[in-house]
């Protein structure tokens, strides 16, 4: 059973990685990587679940609403409750529109974070989950 300590540890392994575009290789020793912010959870779901065959279609750089939340609605379970909690996976506003991913991290503090493929700095990041990003979820699915 893969639980949320499972998941965020699996998307720290990805902070770094370049974003691109359609991405979905992760940044190793030996490899230069790329990955979007649908990547990264495609990437991180397939880490969970080596034998899965999910993969996100081809998308446009800013992609229509209905195709992230699709995609969330197919593979992915729908969190029932408003609360935001450590492993989820972050259906966000960007543009005004949902169509950004993210997965819900913890620091030592236990302050909410967010890893996420963030395009303005070039790269996957985590950082705290402030209130401008908060308000900007549209709502939360887990693996």
């Amino acid at each position: 059973m893969i639980d949320a300590t499972d998941i965020i540890t699996k998307a720290r392994g990805w902070i770094g990685t370049p974003f691109l575009h359609q991405g979905r290789i992760r940044k190793t020793n030996d490899e230069k990587g790329g990955v979007d912010c649908a990547g990264l959870i495609v990437g991180v779901y397939q880490e969970c679940y080596p034998k899965s065959d999910y993969m996100m279609p081809v998308y446009p750089e800013t992609p229509k609403e209905n195709i992230v939340l699709n995609q969330c609605f197919k593979y992915l379970k729908k969190v029932k409750s408003d609360r935001v909690l450590p492993g989820q996976i972050a259906v966000m506003r960007y543009l005004k529109e949902p169509i950004h991913l993210g997965i819900i991290g913890c620091d030592h503090q236990e302050n909410l974070t967010l890893i996420h493929a963030y395009k303005p700095l070039g790269k996957v990041v985590e950082h705290r989950l402030s209130e401008n990003w908060m308000s900007r979820i549209t709502t939360c699915f887990t693996f």
